[in-house]
């Protein structure tokens, strides 16, 4: 089951846990946890030392946490998570959570005490909210306001007066209301500010969040991006999510003035074998009338356990009502795994395109009863079918562009079947760097034919350990963006209550996901400085929306491979920029798919240059 969104812009800023599944890479091992019903109540108090503790053991060095300058980071990650948008607070009442909090930083630090920072949560929220729902109240669709939806500013300041608000918010209003698909805006008629209201539920529920819980979040982020703190309630879903485990009947859906409209539906899922389509809307389940429920409220319906079996009251796209019965199951989604494809140059040699969308697997996480996903075991298979047709493709080309990362353990196992026996990666802990190498059934990679690897600005974490290493061994060409996106640390999840952490018990269940580590490339780098850049740029550069870039520069490590081999590579250097440089004055182009059409020509021309004897060790 899928979750419905308004607008890719605002709830991926929104929805920080969705990011965080798969940017994640995890060295430890994790037992099932605990739920709870509700979130639990976290002090100040109880924060202080989970924080503490959390500075000690940080991997990208100490935090001058009494700072104001720290302080300040705090501020701004708690309206970040608040309004990432800048279309909540105005700039006075901004500068007033400010002064209070540098005012009461050191007895915040020293005993706990936020309530400068609850009082200002407790009395700006419902007048930020007061001020949004006015404008609801009045806003109006016009024809020519569905132009304005891809034409949204970008707000990097918050408003300077409440005019200024009220127009970024009907501005807002105006996307949200025309981001709605079709089917799903229909079924509201000329109810508009009911549409409005229950698509903004997701943003209301985020920033009603218990104030201690929000600072404990805001405290860990100014840390890093990607450190943060789980109730117990979010760890649950984050460790389904992460574990790859879930089960449903295979629908995305989208709140509508009846129910949930069927956005779409996952092929070999439940719900296609009972044949329901796109744009069928779901009235009620197990009984239970969705009409006047939250969006919430309407899918904590659909959950549930594997073997459940669920009544749906379907109304169709030709108004007829249907009534059906589906028993949840395991879901697999093929544009989430590990695909390959075949295309022809344009000389009509024959390209082979791994697409690895992230690196999900166990990962150390303990057993259960779903049937183990690899993303490894998935790309060996691919090149194992391959390799029953010697020659039957030029050369192979890596996709990873949009990979978020993944699982360090199945991108290290992936770099194997490539590099054979080789150190794919370091990660430095405590001043401490250990080395990585895959284990294989011999030391012969699986595939040693012509390489490319595709990148983007949206490459992340164990998707550039990939693609470094390649580089770095000089095994293959890296094409795309200019650069990756540059996550170059690794992060830990450590239950609070675990006696190993020896600290007070602030909250039964909760968990920190802490950066601990950085990695580097096998000749020493970190993406954490800039990313992995490419040998050849075919595409435009986008503004990637990241936080990964270091405030400051980390230092890079010596090699992590042998002098020899350095040398041997360093020797190799010439060769490789000779073949780049003559692909790049080719200026191979395709006006109907330029960037696939040149990257299946460069992995055509990599293979005429004699490619991959030059890269020979």
């Amino acid at each position: 089951m899928g979750f419905g969104h308004i607008g890719r812009r605002f709830w991926g800023l929104v929805r920080t846990l969705t990011v965080c599944v798969l940017s994640a890479v995890l060295l430890s091992s994790l037992v099932s946890p605990k739920t709870k019903s509700e979130n639990p109540q976290l002090s100040c108090k109880s924060i202080i030392p989970v924080f503490k503790w959390s500075v000690d053991n940080h991997g990208l060095g100490s935090q001058p946490i009494h700072s104001p300058a720290f302080a300040k980071k705090a501020v701004a990650q708690i309206l970040k998570k608040l309004d990432p948008q800048f279309l909540l607070f105005t700039t006075d009442e901004v500068e007033l959570l400010n002064f209070q909090t540098l005012k009461t930083w050191t007895q915040l630090i020293q005993n706990g005490n936020c309530t400068v920072q609850k009082k200002w949560l407790e009395t700006m929220i419902p007048r930020a909210q007061a001020r949004l729902e006015k404008g609801l109240k009045t806003w109006q669709p016009q024809e020519n306001q569905s132009k304005l939806k891809n034409q949204i500013p970008r707000y990097t300041t918050f408003a300077a007066s409440d005019g200024e608000l009220q127009t970024r918010q009907n501005i807002f209003l105006t996307q949200t209301f025309w981001e709605v698909p079709e089917l799903v805006r229909s079924t509201y008629g000329d109810r508009y500010q009911q549409l409005l209201k229950d698509r903004l539920e997701e943003w209301f529920q985020t920033i009603h969040q218990d104030p201690g819980i929000l600072l404990a979040k805001a405290l860990l982020a100014a840390l890093d991006p990607y450190s943060t703190y789980f109730s117990s309630p979010e760890f649950a879903e984050f460790y389904e999510d992460l574990s790859g485990n879930s089960a449903g009947i295979g629908i995305e859906v989208q709140k509508t003035f009846l129910g949930l409209g069927v956005t779409s539906v996952a092929l070999n899922s439940p719900a296609e074998k009972a044949q329901v389509r796109r744009g069928d809307e779901i009235m009620a389940i197990n009984g239970t009338a969705l009409e006047g429920r939250s969006f919430s409220e309407a899918t904590e319906l659909l959950k549930g356990q594997e073997s459940q079996v669920l009544k749906l009251t379907l109304k169709k796209s030709n108004s007829e009502v249907v009534s059906l019965e589906l028993k949840k199951s395991p879901l697999v989604f093929d544009d989430k795994r590990v695909s390959v494809k075949h295309y022809q140059s344009q000389l009509n040699q024959s390209v082979a395109i791994i697409t690895i969308p992230s690196f999900y697997g166990r990962g150390g996480m303990s057993v259960t009863e779903y049937e183990e996903k690899s993303s490894s075991e998935d790309v060996k298979r691919a090149l194992l079918k391959l390799n029953e047709n010697p020659g039957s493709v030029e050369a192979l080309v890596l996709d990873l562009r949009g990979n978020p990362g993944g699982y360090l353990e199945e991108a290290v196992a992936t770099a194997g079947y490539f590099l054979g026996a080789q150190t794919v990666v370091g990660v430095k802990e405590n001043s401490q760097v250990k080395k990585l190498q895959p284990v294989l059934d011999s030391g012969v990679p699986l595939y040693q034919g012509p390489l490319v690897v595709w990148v983007d600005e949206e490459t992340a974490s164990a998707g550039e350990v990939l693609a470094a290493a390649l580089k770095d061994y000089q095994r293959a060409i890296l094409v795309g963006a200019q650069a990756t996106f540059g996550k170059g640390s690794v992060q830990k999840l450590f239950q609070l209550d675990d006696p190993f952490l020896n600290l007070p018990r602030p909250v039964e269940g909760g968990v920190v996901k802490l950066t601990t580590s950085v990695f580097y490339s096998p000749l020493g780098h970190t993406p954490l400085n800039g990313g992995v850049s490419t040998h050849i740029q075919i595409q435009d550069e986008k503004k990637a929306e990241t936080l990964s870039k270091a405030e400051t520069p980390v230092s890079d490590v010596a090699p992590l491979i042998d002098p020899s081999t350095c040398e041997s590579l360093k020797k190799q250097q010439a060769l490789v920029n000779g073949v780049v440089e003559e692909i790049q004055n080719k200026q191979i182009t395709d006006n109907q798919q330029p960037e696939l059409s040149k990257v299946v020509d460069i992995a055509v021309e990599i293979a005429k240059s004699g490619w991959p004897n030059l890269a020979k060790r």
